[in-house]
């Protein structure tokens, strides 16, 4: 079960508030690791219950490693960018306007993993430094600021009940459905006839998927960039 975190007040990230990248409600992302290294796919961040939050152009787009945030009407949001010759590898995210950028520094740490993200908080206008620690490996830290945790990385299987209910008929529903048009470990939104229920196909035994649920007013764009840039220092560390 979703641990519950407390929301943030005032609103907390670098991007200025809007109701795509903040939620008043508690939220979970479903990521993907290995993403970048393995498929260079472009990639879309949804929620477990099918809302797009952001997409992520997977590919290389210029010779320095960055890879490029938009939001869904295909803004730009950010541009995540290999900071080539920090001791511990490091990523830094520009806007274009300095006040929305982000740093996300990776530490040496003998056991687990540890980062530091810092930025001007886009609501208020103060400096802010989170704190993620916990062993990447297996896709389990805590983001937490001022000690508070405002989002929690965990390697979580994903079931029928979580995600749809006790029903048997929903059960069924998802399974067939899920065998036609479960395809790429994407999700898909399956709406059901006659009713308003959106049900969601997930894929549920890929090793590669995680969740990270996130407090309520905090920036989804800039959790799910942290995630790529612990995946990527992860990746580079095993070579």
């Amino acid at each position: 079960m979703a641990p519950t975190l407390l929301a943030c007040n005032p609103c907390l990230g670098p991007q200025p508030t809007t109701s795509q990248l903040y939620s008043p409600n508690q939220t979970t992302l479903v990521m993907k690791e290995k993403v970048f290294s393995i498929t260079g796919e472009d990639f879309t961040v949804r929620t477990v219950d099918g809302h797009d939050v952001c997409h992520c152009k997977g590919k290389v787009v210029s010779a320095h490693d960055s890879k490029k945030f938009t939001d869904t009407n295909g803004a730009d949001l950010f541009t995540l960018k290999n900071k080539m010759f920090a001791l511990n590898r490091s990523f830094h995210g520009e806007t274009g306007r300095a006040h929305h950028d982000f740093e996300v520094k990776g530490h040496w740490k003998m056991i687990g993993s540890r980062s530091t993200v810092t930025f001007k908080n886009a609501s208020d206008g103060t400096d802010v430094e989170l704190e993620v620690k916990g062993d990447w490996m297996d896709k389990s830290a805590d983001i937490t600021f001022a000690g508070r945790e405002v989002a929690k990385i965990s390697r979580s299987f994903f079931n029928v009940r979580q995600l749809m209910g006790d029903s048997q008929s929903n059960k069924r529903e998802f399974n067939r459905h899920a065998q036609e048009r479960c395809s790429n470990d994407r999700l898909h939104t399956l709406d059901r006839r006659g009713g308003a229920q959106s049900l969601q196909a997930v894929q549920l035994t890929d090793p590669e998927q995680y969740q990270v649920t996130v407090a309520p007013n905090v920036d989804l764009s800039l959790i799910a960039a942290i995630c790529v840039s612990l995946d990527e220092q992860q990746e580079e560390a095993k070579k």
